[in-house]
């Protein structure tokens, strides 16, 4: 009876030992998570065996299964927290699922404010740069059943060859004056007319000449064997005057031109063997005229890059 009675002590006083043992770990499982969860948390997480020593001022000697036990409310613990934060990242996300929904439109109507106002601008250095661009107009003849027809021949050649350049016919002079009052003041303007329409861009020239239009200057006027009445004197707001006369047909031999001004304005007469019809398809002609043009165009484009480097 005396060694039961001892062997009941001794499994009491080892179960004893064995609950404060786990009751010491689970406290110190705690301890250790509240002293550092994040490391504890990574070291769950990645599944790496960490030492589960405590900090010097609270150490205990735990014995393997003291270890399982920490090791045990640890993971348990980790559980607890991943869950909490992937509970808080699916509420994070749908947040921003909701913010970015909220906001499509929003989002929508500034960008199309911003497209907008990308075209203005576009539009705007457009109507600027053609402002700046230099102004060259050639006004075609009247068709006179073929004879003096110059919207398929030459001229209109020279026009889709020529870049700025802007082609009508000889009625369209109110036309032509609308578009010369939308260049800046300072950009050459060069016109070039054949029969009827050489006898328009002199009637534009003079129209110029005037208090209403600013005494605009024309750098360069070309008259092809003018067609009409009172084109014979230049304007002193023409700087030079190339006449090209064909001499073939006395009906539509107009004459040479006269400067009004001759310290202002030069005047090149030019008697051709052309006829009427075929005078702005001579290629001699046609590189006078283009020649002239790119002088003017040249000098023009060095005077914006120095105006340029002094803004």
């Amino acid at each position: 009876m005396k060694f039961m009675s001892m062997t009941n002590d001794v499994i009491v006083n080892k179960n004893r030992q064995e609950y404060i043992g786990r009751a010491k770990s689970r406290q110190a499982g705690k301890e250790l998570i509240e002293e550092n969860p994040k490391n504890l948390l990574k070291d769950a997480l990645s599944g790496e065996e960490k030492s589960s020593e405590l900090p010097s001022n609270k150490k205990v000697d735990l014995g393997s299964k003291t270890k399982d036990v920490a090791k045990q409310a640890i993971e348990s613990m980790a559980k607890e927290e991943v869950l909490n934060l992937a509970q808080k990242g699916l509420s994070t996300v749908g947040g921003l699922v909701s913010g970015f929904l909220s906001n499509s439109k929003e989002k929508e109507n500034i960008s199309n404010i911003s497209d907008s106002k990308s075209e203005k601008i576009t539009n705007d250095l457009k109507s600027e740069s053609a402002k700046k661009s230099p102004g060259i107009f050639f006004m075609t003849g009247f068709d006179w059943w073929g004879l003096s027809d110059s919207s398929k021949g030459g001229l209109s050649e020279m026009s889709d060859f020529i870049d700025h350049s802007q082609k009508y016919s000889w009625s369209d002079k109110e036309e032509v004056l609308e578009q010369i009052s939308k260049l800046d003041k300072k950009a050459p303007l060069i016109l070039i007319g054949h029969s009827f329409g050489g006898d328009s861009v002199v009637d534009i020239a003079n129209e110029l000449n005037s208090i209403k239009h600013g005494f605009r200057g024309v750098d360069l006027l070309v008259t092809l064997d003018s067609v009409g009445m009172d084109n014979d004197i230049i304007p002193e707001n023409v700087v030079k005057n190339l006449n090209f006369i064909g001499d073939r047909e006395l009906i539509f031999n107009d004459g040479p031109n006269i400067a009004k001004n001759v310290e202002l304005t030069t005047v090149i007469n030019e008697l051709r063997r052309e006829d009427h019809s075929g005078i702005d398809n001579a290629k001699d002609i046609q590189k006078k005229i283009l020649d002239n043009v790119d002088n003017i165009v040249e000098n023009y484009g060095e005077f914006l890059k120095k105006e340029k480097t002094h803004e």
